[in-house]
């Protein structure tokens, strides 16, 4: 009988190599686990681990920034959630809330606001909008 391998798993596991030091996802899946359960620094390595195995990867930078954000590394969080931006629609729209919540952590309130006036003429049916402009006639001199 002839044994079969099925899958990239299967293939690292017989080769002997570990299956996570290729794949993003488990990394990612964990970090996001840690996150619900608001353990955001324990969560930031498994983050960083998926952000090495999958560089482009806008979610995974969007997660990590959050991460950094709820911790206080406020100038990570900021690279990072700038960068997620470039990534699809859902991730842009959530990396521009974020940052805009950075951008009031480091009181720069006129910087935030453009964020979020961006973010409703980008999105002008979001389900969050009352919600949005109630926080930028908070923010508004």
């Amino acid at each position: 009988m002839r044994n079969t391998v099925v899958g990239s798993r299967a293939i690292h596991y017989r080769r002997g190599a570990d299956p996570l030091r290729c794949c993003f996802r488990p990394w990612l899946n964990l970090g996001l686990v840690l996150m619900r359960r608001r353990r955001f620094a324990d969560a930031v390595p498994f983050l960083e681990k998926s952000r090495e195995l999958q560089p482009g990867l806008a979610d995974a930078g969007l997660r990590l920034g959050e991460a950094f954000l709820e911790t206080g590394r406020l100038d990570e969080a900021e690279r990072l959630l700038a960068e997620a931006m470039a990534g699809g629609p859902a991730v842009r729209a959530e990396a521009m809330i974020k940052l805009a919540i950075v951008k009031v952590e480091k009181d720069d309130q006129a910087a935030a606001v453009r964020l979020l006036q961006d973010y409703l003429a980008e999105y002008p049916k979001a389900g969050n909008r009352a919600e949005i402009e109630a926080i930028l006639k908070q923010l508004r001199p």
